[in-house]
């Protein structure tokens, strides 16, 4: 989508045809513009062991109680 962007889209239409707000697109382009594909994956990977972790932690935190 940042791409079809770069290519000379109108965000507006953009944003239409993927059913998204503005903002959420200018909130993906300011965290994913830059990103090589293996650091998108790298970044997927990360986002995805934090929720992995947080569901530890919170399993951790009801057992105690």
């Amino acid at each position: 989508m940042i791409r079809e962007e770069e290519a000379g889209a109108k965000v507006a239409d953009l944003c239409r045809l993927y059913e998204i707000i503005d903002a959420i697109y200018y909130n993906w382009k300011a965290k994913y513009t830059g990103l090589t594909v293996s650091g998108l994956k790298r970044f997927k990977d990360l986002e995805e062991e934090n929720l992995r972790l947080k569901q530890i932690m919170r399993e951790q935190t009801w057992i105690k109680e």
